[in-house]
């Protein structure tokens, strides 16, 4: 059996850690806060995860696209979510969000 490639294990990582991402979307993100969303569901598109390194000197972090629904399951907005955990190659802790 071969090693889970470094994309495999970061995916395994945010979904053991999507309650806490879920959390910070609904509770704490400026931009759902400043719409006033009323978000019943969010869905994690698994496919889009990538490394991603904003502005120079910047920190690393994993993104992923995310949908957002309402209470009558109607997409609202969708937007990507960044990550940043304490090892971008195999993540076992959130430091961060953004």
């Amino acid at each position: 059996m071969s090693e889970p490639t470094e994309k495999e294990r970061q995916i395994t990582f945010l979904k053991e850690h999507e309650k806490k991402i879920t959390a910070y979307v609904i509770e704490r993100n400026d931009y759902v806060i400043l719409k006033n969303y009323q978000i019943k569901n969010i869905e994690y598109d698994w496919k889009t995860v990538r490394v991603v390194q904003g502005m120079a000197f910047r920190t690393k972090s994993i993104a992923i696209n995310i949908s957002l629904f309402d209470e009558t399951d109607k997409n609202i907005d969708g937007f990507e979510i960044y990550v940043y955990p304490d090892n971008i190659s195999n993540p076992t802790k959130i430091k961060s969000f953004e």
